[in-house]
């Protein structure tokens, strides 16, 4: 258990780290202009829309919850690869291969969850949103 925190810790720590880097950005490359992207949402009415400034809340929010997605699908790696590592080491043990067995399943089910419920909220949110446009 003690190395789980300290991977957990230490993979934590490391994605702090990266976060910065990731977040400067130079005049050099712009995902929006070479991917299209801004291209198509200039064309199809959403480029200058106040959902989609760097200033918006749901701006600000959107990222927050794309980290923690991002932070809790490399806690479920972590979890799977520990799993497999306890399966692959128990040596015919029942005990321990139920072990790795339970803590995969749960790294599974959690996941789905999670997943599942950011997809609900998404379906519901962009619903909503769809009928106060459509009536507001």
């Amino acid at each position: 258990m003690k190395k789980i925190i300290f991977i957990f810790t230490a993979v934590f720590l490391f994605s702090l780290s990266v976060l910065p880097a990731l977040s400067q950005t130079d005049e050099g490359y712009d995902f929006g202009d070479s991917s299209g992207l801004n291209r198509t949402a200039s064309e199809s009415g959403y480029l200058n829309t106040v959902f989609n400034s760097a200033e918006s809340i749901e701006s600000g929010v959107g990222s927050i919850i794309a980290i923690v997605l991002s932070f809790l699908g490399i806690v479920f790696l972590i979890l799977m690869i520990v799993g497999g590592i306890q399966w692959m080491t128990a040596g015919g043990n029942d005990e321990r291969v139920s072990k790795a067995k339970s803590l995969i399943t749960n790294a599974a089910i959690g996941v789905v969850i999670v997943f599942s419920a950011y997809a609900i909220t998404w379906f519901i949110v962009r619903v909503l949103m769809d009928k106060t446009l459509m009536f507001g």
